[in-house]
């Protein structure tokens, strides 16, 4: 069906759609009503529910407490929301929060403070990667979606994957190819979302932070898919021994119920800036509405409730995991938390067959990308992959 507007990251003629009458916590309502459940949070944004009643009076409250505030207003929300994502960073360290309204735009103008603070132009990041679909983040994306726009390619270089043989030597040897007093920043998502959930291994991520100290280069993360609790730690690094420069963040800041958005910084570049113009600004900077539900996202993922529903939903998913290896075309699972990948083999993954089948899941590279709403309930849960697992074996 032929729409007066653009469906994402597609021929228009033929775009996947799902038209619905409602939504479920967890599942879309067809018109007759079929219920497609989600065990991909939509985009991956949608970590706390398609709709969640204590995260939606969090925003009517504050539309009547506070609706909008300008990028120079100080006011107690917005003092108290940052020094809380702070903490919840676990840095030890006095950086400062830059609010965007988005990840593209997290990863934009973090590539832009990391370029000022340094003097330097060139970034370093994974093929395997998405970054976001502006100039700068697509840049430095990796994935098929880079192809349909200008990017900057002088001013980009792919590392080798984690899982390359002699990984570090030959990233340290492209450092020197190309000259480190070149180099700005190395930006890498903690663990692989959208593009298969590859999860590096601590020997590799040491071998980075050890170059980029080396060698002066800044370390961005972007945990715009693994931050507020999808990995079962609060951000994807926290799974690692890291002390990153820079960390970008969104979708899960919001629960996908406000477009919002942070980019941290460490407390040394914070300080270049105290003197030093910052070249980065939005018009809804820091909006009211996105701080309160960062908050309340906070203080929900420290709640004993969520955390002990999140152990049942890991143990769902663990148990299906062990089941579904054992078919045919199914050549791994990689998965931590409740972020998992089912590689697969000789079939096709064809969006509009699993949502034929009650299933609203996504896919890239051959693997299913489970990201389920961290919110659902283990009954729930287990009965959407019994389904996904009936769809897979129809597929043989």
């Amino acid at each position: 069906m032929n729409q007066p507007y653009y469906f994402t990251w597609t021929k228009q003629e033929d775009a996947p759609q799902l038209e619905i009458q409602t939504t479920t916590q967890d599942s879309y309502v067809l018109k007759d009503n079929q219920e497609v459940y989600d065990l991909s949070s939509c985009s991956y944004h949608l970590s706390f529910g398609l709709r969640n009643d204590t995260l939606t009076k969090v925003i009517t409250t504050q539309y009547h407490d506070l609706p909008v505030a300008g990028p120079k207003i100080v006011y107690p929300l917005k003092q108290e929301t940052t020094k809380k994502l702070i903490n919840f960073l676990e840095l030890e360290d006095n950086g400062k929060i830059f609010y965007t309204v988005s990840g593209a735009e997290a990863i934009e103008n973090a590539l832009k403070i990391a370029r000022q603070y340094t003097g330097k132009d060139i970034i370093l990041s994974r093929k395997k990667s998405y970054h976001g679909a502006t100039v700068g983040a697509l840049s430095i994306t990796g994935d098929w979606r880079r192809d349909g726009s200008p990017t900057m390619d002088a001013l980009t270089e792919f590392i080798p994957e984690p899982d390359a043989l002699n990984a570090l030597e030959e990233t340290e040897e492209l450092i020197n190819k190309i000259g480190s007093s070149k180099i700005a920043a190395l930006c890498l998502e903690s663990i692989t979302g959208g593009n298969g959930v590859i999860i590096p291994t601590q020997k590799w991520y040491d071998g980075i932070q050890a170059l980029c100290k080396k060698y002066e280069i800044l370390l961005i993360l972007d945990e715009v898919v693994c931050g507020f609790a999808r990995t079962g730690r609060n951000f994807g690094f926290h799974n690692y021994k890291l002390v990153p420069d820079i960390v970008c963040m969104a979708k899960g800041i919001s629960g996908g119920l406000f477009p919002f958005g942070a980019v941290y910084t460490s407390e040394k570049i914070s300080k270049y800036f105290d003197k030093n113009v910052l070249s980065c600004g939005l018009t809804n900077y820091a909006h009211p509405v996105g701080l309160k539900l960062c908050s309340a996202i906070i203080d929900l993922i420290h709640t004993q409730e969520f955390n002990q529903n999140f152990k049942a939903l890991e143990d769902v998913l663990s148990k299906f995991s062990k089941r579904i290896i054992t078919l045919e075309n199914i050549v791994e699972v990689r998965a931590i938390g409740l972020l998992a990948a089912i590689q697969t083999k000789g079939i096709e993954l064809d969006w509009n067959y699993f949502i034929k089948n009650g299933i609203y899941i996504n896919s890239s590279n051959g693997a299913l990308i489970l990201t389920p709403i961290l919110t659902t309930t283990p009954k729930r849960l287990e009965k959407a992959l019994e389904k996904l697992e009936d769809a897979i074996k129809d597929l043989s």
